[in-house]
């Protein structure tokens, strides 16, 4: 009788940490494991804890931050008291950030959402996975948004610095870049 391989109880895909990309998995029956199972990455063919699953794909990030892009960019906006400069900047940075053919109405609904949503679900999750470089450029994109068309408001910095603590940012860095936007010259819409 020879060795058989365990049955596939799920497939999907995954971060492989031995590959360091999105890979395919296969979810399997270990009794080496400490619940039982193990997560079967089929490229690199290692196995791994089933916590592995819990880390979003890099595609998932990848909509997470795009998404979160237009949300930054509508919550100035509705917040900018109807700003033509705040939606300029809105559609210029979505486009740019995210590759898109972002236009005006997009922003009219993406506000809407913002004003009917909580952001801190996906904040969370951005400041737990979100490698340093695009974390930080959500802040200097906030920071963007709260100068196009006139000055930060108290409400604007506050918000800046709440986006800071929520991608676990250094109140340093949040200061700084709210400083350099403030003393950058006036933007042009695009």
């Amino acid at each position: 009788m020879g060795f058989r391989s365990p049955k596939a109880l799920e497939k999907g895909m995954f971060l492989s940490p031995a590959l360091g990309v999105d890979a395919p998995y296969e979810l399997i029956e270990d009794e080496f494991m400490p619940n039982g199972l193990a997560v079967r990455c089929i490229e690199s063919k290692t196995k791994h804890d089933t916590e592995v699953l819990a880390t979003p794909t890099l595609s998932d990030m990848a909509d997470q931050h795009r998404a979160f892009v237009r949300e930054v960019c509508a919550w100035f906006v509705a917040n900018g008291r109807e700003n033509p400069a705040r939606q300029h900047t809105a559609v210029h940075e979505v486009r740019r950030l995210t590759g898109s053919d972002y236009v005006f109405e997009d922003v009219a609904e993406d506000v809407a959402w913002v004003r009917d949503n909580d952001l801190s679900t996906r904040l969370h999750v951005l400041g737990k996975y979100l490698d340093e470089a695009r974390r930080k450029g959500l802040v200097q994109l906030a920071a963007r948004m709260g100068t196009a068309g006139g000055e930060l408001s108290q409400t604007d910095t506050q918000f800046i610095e709440l986006l800071g603590v929520g991608l676990k940012l250094t109140p340093e860095f949040v200061a700084e870049t709210v400083l350099a936007a403030m003393s950058a010259p006036a933007q042009q819409a695009a």
